[in-house]
């Protein structure tokens, strides 16, 4: 009989998770760091579904059988290459027949296996519990360019609590956010990673997080998280602007013109045609810094907006020359002088 854990088993066991689901199932939302091992394609969890409702689970259960039987050996080859030691942990979306199968077939095979109580659905279950939790979140703000990333990171290399939610969500909020990043994830997905994060915290820590607005790119933060996020104190770290505009050609000196001309065109609206057509020409002649320089005056005009509308308290600080690390410790400092 193969054992189904809780949650809190299933995550704290030694091993690797196999996520049976089909393929789209996996890509629209996983547990962070599941291996997928579909036990049908799409087509076929679709017939499969298809034939449980026209014709009954026995048909069902029969036309599953037909699909998987040719790809045992694989299952367990696939297993074998991702499972160094421990338990294979397998879930599909509600801990039915698909991940019992899975394990049974495993065990067999003497890869000892468990499944996930109510799987999947059991995760997005807790994941959204704790998004309601009273954490203590301290917002880290800036003009664009101020470097609030590195900071974070040095945040956590002195051991702090950090989400940071542009990394997570492959994106770094501007019009520019998407170059270098690689594909986003699901919003589904940008919640499960954000949910494995908070999960390890300790609720009476603070947690640092950048002030950003409700979507980066195309992910959108959970809406819990959103509101706490409205309501903790913002820190806002006032850098020099020839330092943020340095910070940004350092940040994208590299990148090829038409990819910084084609997101220039994404705000032509907002920057206005004369200035559009200037900071095309600044980027065709190499000449970053002008460019940068034109579109800050945008972006910090929109920034410094919306800390006018910000109810929660906002500290600033203000200095030159400072490394992230600098940066971090002297957070730390007035955080705890709060």
């Amino acid at each position: 009989m193969i054992e189904a854990l809780n949650l809190e088993e299933f995550m704290a066991l030694e091993g690797t998770v196999f996520d049976v689901r089909s393929p789209s199932e996996y890509q629209q939302g996983r547990i962070p760091g599941s291996i997928n091992l579909p036990l049908f394609s799409d087509a076929e969890r679709a017939q499969v579904g298809t034939t449980y409702k026209m014709e009954g689970k026995e048909q069902a259960i029969s036309l599953g059988m037909k699909y998987t039987s040719p790809k045992v050996s694989r299952f367990v080859t696939q297993a074998k290459q991702h499972l160094n030691s421990g338990t294979a942990k397998i879930h599909c979306w509600r801990g039915g027949m698909r991940s019992s199968a899975m394990a049974m077939l495993l065990e067999n095979t003497g890869i000892p296996s468990v499944t996930l109580q109510s799987g999947y659905k059991t995760f997005r279950g807790w994941a959204h519990e704790l998004f309601e939790k009273p954490y203590r979140y301290n917002m880290l703000g800036g003009l664009t360019g101020s470097g609030k990333t590195s900071i974070l990171h040095a945040l956590e290399g002195l051991g702090e609590q950090v989400i940071d939610l542009e990394g997570l969500a492959h994106h770094r909020g501007s019009a520019f956010g998407h170059i270098g990043r690689g594909e986003q994830p699901s919003t589904e997905q940008f919640f499960n990673e954000i949910s494995i994060k908070l999960g390890k915290f300790d609720v009476e820590r603070p947690i640092w997080v950048e002030n950003e607005s409700r979507q980066i790119g195309f992910c959108h933060i959970p809406e819990a998280l959103f509101s706490s996020m409205q309501k903790a104190p913002l820190y806002l770290i006032e850098r020099p602007l020839e330092e943020r505009i340095a910070t940004l050609c350092c940040d994208y000196g590299n990148t090829d013109p038409k990819k910084l001309i084609e997101a220039t065109l994404c705000i032509k609206k907002k920057l206005g045609g004369a200035r559009t057509k200037e900071v095309i020409g600044n980027i065709s002649e190499g000449q970053l810094k002008q460019a940068v320089g034109i579109i800050l005056e945008y972006y910090d005009s929109t920034y410094t907006f919306g800390l006018t509308r910000r109810k929660s308290p906002i500290h600033k600080l203000s200095e030159k020359n400072f490394s992230a690390k600098d940066w971090a410790e002297k957070l730390l400092s007035n955080d705890r002088g709060q």
